[in-house]
């Protein structure tokens, strides 16, 4: 039985609802697109690759023209014969260079803390991820590990990010309103650095197309900003959410599926038998508007939400189950333990729960 909150009377919604959203993005034309403003330098977005047959399948992006802005140093091209900075990093030769594996990620393995590095196995992906941490760099982002370079045993060297991340069972303070907007501003402070980034040619992704899933390519989403993948560190009011780790998952996408991934997991998008027991008893579509609120999402985008995180949860579960049949261990230990089963279930709750949620997403839009 599909669990959703009770509503006041007046806050039930009909079709009128998504009337509303859209008559304000009509008026308004500049609610479609979020509002720039952005502190990072802009250089022209991201341009499906020529070198992608599957790009031939969706039209290039319609771009909304913007104000000329200082560009950025562009990224050193990728070489395919030595593709990463062949920084070479000596082996551990004292105990304070021991190497103390991070546990906790589903996906990699392999991944241990050396000192004030993190040592990852190098993967196909791992060039085109370099170029977008180092973009970040250039542009004074400040919530991402920096690039150091390959160390003897061919593992990219990055930085490490000092502060906690969360574990089971989850603390109050990763459950608070608080987090949840810091987050978003994280997360919005992210698409406003990356939107200027230009990838190698012919860089590669560890992941599927998203705009199979919501259109035109807009930037290079994170795409895993889970719950283990968010550094703390101390603040005025106790611990506040400050970088993004484990960039593995990135691909080109739109803000709105990065968005609802990073729902998935901190509002959480999930039925209610599947949520962590944390989450008991709390109010998930007012989460879900709260973030987006904390955002900025554009009346448009909010329209968009629901019917587009049904589409990605959908595809999601076939993703996860074509890559576990293609030999992905990870991937098949997920379908294992029932994550494809849970996304159909959250699909499912979340079209169910669409009119509560659209209700609370007008009400924080107004």
């Amino acid at each position: 039985m599909t669990e959703c909150r009770d509503l006041p009377a007046e806050a039930v919604t009909t079709s009128a609802t998504l009337d509303t959203l859209e008559s304000q993005a009509a008026v308004n034309p500049a609610d479609a697109v979020r509002p720039t403003g952005s502190l990072y330098p802009r250089t022209p977005r991201y341009q499906p690759n020529p070198l992608d047959p599957s790009d031939a399948l969706y039209p290039p992006p319609q771009l909304r023209p913007r104000a000329t802005a200082s560009p950025v140093t562009p990224v050193s091209p990728v070489s395919p014969v030595n593709p990463i900075t062949p920084v070479i990093f000596a082996a551990p030769t004292s105990d304070e260079d021991s190497e103390i594996p991070l546990i906790g990620g589903d996906m990699t393995e392999g991944v241990v803390r050396v000192g004030r590095t993190v040592r990852r196995p190098v993967r196909p992906h791992t060039p085109a991820v370099h170029a977008l941490l180092r973009h970040l760099e250039a542009v004074g982002f400040e919530g991402a590990p920096r690039v150091l370079g390959i160390d003897a045993q061919n593992r990219e060297v990055l930085s490490y990010l000092p502060g906690q991340v969360t574990h089971r069972p989850l603390p109050g303070y990763a459950l608070a309103d608080a987090t949840l907007a810091a987050l978003a501003e994280l997360q919005l402070r992210y698409h406003e650095a990356v939107t200027g980034f230009e990838p190698p040619s012919g860089a590669r992704w560890d992941g599927e197309l998203t705009w199979r899933v919501d259109g035109p390519v807009e930037l290079i989403c994170h795409c895993d900003i889970n719950l283990e993948n968010v550094i703390f560190r101390a603040g005025p009011d106790g611990p506040q959410p400050y970088a993004l780790i484990d960039f593995d998952l990135a691909r080109p996408g739109t803000r709105l599926v990065d968005i609802i991934q990073t729902l998935r997991y901190w509002a959480p998008l999930a039925a209610p038998a599947d949520r962590d027991p944390a989450f008991a008893g709390l109010d998930v579509p007012a989460r879900i508007a709260l973030f987006c609120e904390a955002y900025g999402l554009s009346y448009a985008e909010r329209t968009r939400l629901v019917p587009v995180a049904v589409r990605w949860l959908r595809r999601s579960r076939t993703t996860i189950t074509e890559r576990a049949e293609r030999g992905g261990e990870a991937w098949a230990r997920m379908l294992d333990a029932g994550v494809g089963e849970r996304l159909v279930r959250a699909a499912n709750w979340l079209e169910q729960c669409r009119p509560e949620i659209e209700a609370r997403l007008s009400r924080r839009a107004s």
